[in-house]
């Protein structure tokens, strides 16, 4: 395999890399809902019969790995078009 091609399969496996985590990471949040408190100050949800609160959702280094990906995949088209050149 040529090196831009490589690169490009690295930058291809380290988005969907991050995709999945930050899909882990959303499935997570959503499965942890809290009791509802009168004291948290937290917005309280009704999910079928039952209410719900949920913190504030904190984006994680998910977007990072993503974001590395895209710079990669950049890179990599970069590459490939100077060396076709």
């Amino acid at each position: 395999m040529r090196p831009p091609t490589v690169l490009l399969a690295i930058a291809i496996a380290t988005i969907a890399a991050g995709a999945l985590l930050l899909g882990s990471s959303i499935a997570h949040y959503l499965d942890g809902g809290r009791a509802p408190s009168s004291t948290s100050g937290i917005r309280v949800f009704k999910v079928g019969d039952e209410l719900i609160a949920y913190p504030p959702y904190v984006i994680g280094w998910e977007p990072l790995v993503i974001g590395i990906g895209l710079a990669l995949l950049v890179a990599a088209l970069l590459v490939k078009a100077a060396l076709r050149r």
